[in-house]
This record gives structure tokens, sequence and C-alpha cells, in this order.
């Protein structure tokens, strides 16, 4: 019996909306959840599980969730009334979210939503073309509505604040440390394989001389780093991230020797033999630059302007 097709497989447990009134209940429900999440992120916060600055990057993530599913309801406003509405893809095993296609698809239409939106009438002259249709004609003007159906889309595009299958990590400074800057990274990305909106919040602190996001040498590789774990699962991030602090506190409890004997063998004389162990790392740290002046920013601070990735 031949294999089965790899796209029949990968596509199995993916349905569409084709009927309009379904369509709208499942947007609506989808709006009804993420205008709860932000009271529960709250809740957790007074209960202690979620500092104040946390819960409030989880709330700017659900808010821009509820803007791409805003978004997308306008794009499928007509679907089933109309031959050229589309249909919404959704996972109808994992998650019941849209599938991670769609958010792609979405962004590749932000980058383009200027030049859409010139070629299309604006709201008031649809609207207007519209009625004279209703009272003139006495029909159903739903190809003007499939019209205005995109055009409120390809606004909400261009508005912004949207979540996209990707977003780049960014740093909020939260204090100073002895020498050392403690940040709260967080970024999100749309996991593909569960079809779900994942975030990410990982409390680092950095010792290097200049603060972490203007050090224009090590936070473009950390950023990297970050959104390579994009392309994991949630299991295997959380295994990386587990790993990674695990090596570091078995490393921190070193006191690490300088081995310089491949040049001494070799001829090589030091003019003045470097500290060891304890002393060694407490030089090191009274060469770093006094003078860094971490960020001002404060957990009150309004987050910055969300733009956005595809």
């Amino acid at each position: 019996m031949a294999d089965p097709d790899v796209k029949a497989v990968l596509t199995s447990d993916h349905a569409e909306l084709y009927e309009p009134e379904v369509a709208r209940r499942y947007f609506a429900k989808f709006g009804r959840i993420t205008g709860h999440l932000p009271r529960v992120a709250a809740e957790l916060e007074r209960e202690g599980r979620l500092t104040r600055l946390e819960a409030r990057l989880i709330g700017g993530y659900v808010q821009a969730v509820a803007a791409s599913f805003q978004a997308l309801s306008l794009k499928y406003l007509m679907t089933g009334r109309d031959a050229a509405a589309g249909r919404l893809t959704f996972d109808r095993h994992e998650s019941g979210f849209p599938v991670a296609q769609e958010l792609m698809v979405m962004a590749n239409d932000a980058q383009q939503a200027a030049r859409h939106l010139t070629g299309v009438a604006s709201e008031a002259e649809l609207k207007d073309r519209m009625i004279r249709q209703i009272v003139g004609d006495l029909a159903v003007p739903s190809k003007l509505q499939f019209a205005l159906s995109q055009r409120l889309y390809y606004e909400a595009l261009q508005a912004g604040g949207l979540f996209w299958a990707r977003n780049d990590p960014d740093a909020q400074w939260l204090e100073d440390r002895g020498e050392r800057r403690a940040y709260l990274v967080h970024w999100a990305v749309y996991d593909s394989q569960i079809n779900l909106p994942v975030v990410w919040l990982l409390e680092l602190e950095d010792s290097g001389r200049t603060a972490l996001p203007n050090d224009d040498r090590r936070w473009p590789e950390a950023r990297a780093h970050l959104m390579a774990v994009n392309t994991w699962g949630a299991n295997e991030a959380d295994g990386h991230i587990a790993e990674a602090f695990m090596l570091w506190r078995r490393r921190s409890q070193l006191a690490w020797e300088l081995d310089l004997s491949i040049l001494t063998s070799a001829g090589v004389e030091l003019r003045n033999q470097p500290p060891a162990g304890e002393a060694r790392r407490e030089a090191a740290r009274q060469r770093l630059d006094n003078s860094i002046h971490p960020p001002t920013a404060s957990h009150d601070d309004e987050l910055p302007e969300r733009t956005g990735s595809g």
C-alpha cells in the first residue's frame, strides 16, 4: 500500500470554516477568551506568581493576539457569502487556534497593505455605494461588503500592534545587583506544531562592560540565539534553558585557575603573573568600567512601542 500523501498527513488535523454564522461565532468566542486573559494575568500578579512587569508584558502579547484575531475576523468577514472570500483554516485537534500559516500570510499582507489600500475606495464611499444598491436595486451588495471587509483588514494591518509568527527578543532593565545588571528578556512565537502563541520570559544577570541591550557585539548574538529557540517546541526550549542554568550554576561554584603552561613551556616569560582562584575573579571585577550608566527604565515606565516582525 502506498504511503499517504505527505501534505494530507500534515493537514489531517486542519479544518476550514465554511459557514458565515460559524465563522462569526468562532471569532466572537476567541474575542471573549482574549478579553478574559488580562484578568487572569492580573490575578496571577495578585497571588505573587507574576511580577508587575511580567504581567504587563504578557498583557501586551495578549493584546497583540487579540488584534491579530480581530484582523483575521475582518479578512474572513464574508466567508460563505461571497465567492471571492476565503476560508479560515484552524487546528481542530491541538488548540482550536488558526494554523500558523494564517499568521505567515497575514505578515506578508502587512508588507503590502499600503499598496492594497491605494487601489480600494474609501470606507465612506463603499458604504454610500452599498446604500444606493440596497435602496435603488433592492439587492444585497455582497461584492461591496467584501471590498469593505478587505479594506478594514488592511487598515488593521497598517495600524500594527499584531502578534506575528515570530516576535523578536527585547530586554527590560530590572535593577543593579552589585556589579551586575539584571534584565527581563522577553520574546514570543506562534508555535507551528501546536498552533498556539508561546511567550518566553527570561531573567538574566549581565556582567559585561557595556549594558547588554546597548552592546553591539553581544546583544545581536544573544538575540540570534534566542530566536533560534523559536524553531523548537516548548519542551525542547524548556530543557535547553534548564540545562544552561544548571551549567552556569555548576561552573559558578568553581574557582577557576588560568593554565598558561602552553606559553611558559615554549619559553614565553610572563611579566605579571595573573592572580589565582578567587583573587583572580575579584581582580577581573575591579577592572570593570565603573562608569556604567544602566538604562533609566523602571517597572512603571510605559512599554516601548511594539512594531512586530513577521
